[in-house]
């Protein structure tokens, strides 16, 4: 686990325990910007009211110990506020792996889906960004 990761779970507990309006302040600046990019490619023009819905349901559940590290705990809470709408699963598993840093256990955790589907998804964006349709 980083130390951000750490302190993202410290922050999130001072909130949730005690109020602590400087607590929330630095977890929005520290983790703020990647949910919001992270919501941003899921859902496009909605992404800043999933973004609301998202920071309220995080602030008001204690962190319970089911995960590790707090950017896949978070990033989960976003991938089940919203459907994607006809969005694409390995786009985003693709974004959360190279803009997030997260591995494919993480990814496939946050996403729902098994850890080998999670790695045919990412293979198969990496294919259609290289090689766009109608194109060798």
């Amino acid at each position: 686990m980083s130390e951000l990761d750490g302190e993202g779970f410290d922050l999130q507990r001072r909130f949730a325990r005690s109020g602590d309006s400087a607590a929330l302040v630095q977890l929005l600046q520290n983790y703020g910007p990647t949910l919001l990019a992270y919501l941003r490619l899921r859902l496009g023009d909605a992404a800043e009211r999933a973004f609301v819905a998202t920071v309220e349901q995080v602030v008001d559940k204690p962190y319970s110990g089911q995960s590790a590290q707090f950017i896949p705990w978070l990033l989960g809470f976003a991938a089940r506020i919203e459907p994607v709408p006809s969005g694409d699963r390995g786009a985003e598993a693709l974004w959360l792996a190279v803009q997030a840093g997260q591995d494919v256990h993480d990814i496939a955790a946050i996403l729902g889906l098994s850890v080998p589907v999670t790695r045919v998804a990412i293979v198969r964006a990496i294919a259609r960004s290289t090689h766009p349709a109608g194109q060798p």
